[in-house]
């Protein structure tokens, strides 16, 4: 059954909407005092900024150790006459570098807050890449080890499949 003439809330508007209420656009009420004295500007928060400061210092320090290491495997005589600490230099970049960029990616990622952890994000696969990176090979507790028995002369006996192949 039609009816031929519907009540007025049942019909339908025609031309412009109702206007809204003027507290509609803000759902959870009037913004709080400390948001209100926020810049609203795109500067970088100087927290980030320090945490950016630490992140490229601790990368060129890696990248300085990886370019110490390179020299020091093309130039074998530095050890010899003893220019060059007698370490594994190899062992240290590899180990500094590879916390250097787990670092260097987890505070990228907190900077970035939630944009850090979400799975579509380039930079969580950079975490997960650096995480990987600190885990891979032998691992940097066995590299910390061999540095640390490289800096107090101590030399691992020889293994029993070592002996027994020669």
């Amino acid at each position: 059954m039609i009816l031929p003439n519907p009540p007025p809330r049942l019909r339908p508007t025609i031309g412009a909407p109702r206007e809204p209420h003027p507290r509609a656009s803000i759902p959870f009420g009037p913004p709080e005092p400390h948001a209100r004295r926020k810049p609203a500007s795109r500067r970088p928060h100087p927290q980030h900024l320090a945490k950016l400061a630490e992140i490229a210092i601790r990368l060129e320090v890696a990248r300085a150790a990886i370019w110490q290491a390179a020299w020091a495997s093309d130039h074998p005589d530095a050890f010899a006459d003893r220019s060059l600490p007698d370490l594994p230099l190899t062992t240290i970049a590899a180990a500094f570098a590879s916390e250097a960029i787990y670092r260097a990616a987890k505070d990228a990622a907190e900077c970035f807050g939630a944009m850090g952890v979400m799975r579509d994000m380039p930079l969580q696969q950079y975490v997960h890449d650096a995480l990987v990176c600190l885990h891979s090979g032998a691992g940097n507790t066995d590299a910390k080890l061999r540095i640390a028995e490289a800096l107090a002369r101590y030399r691992r006996p020889a293994s029993a499949a070592v002996l027994a192949a020669e």
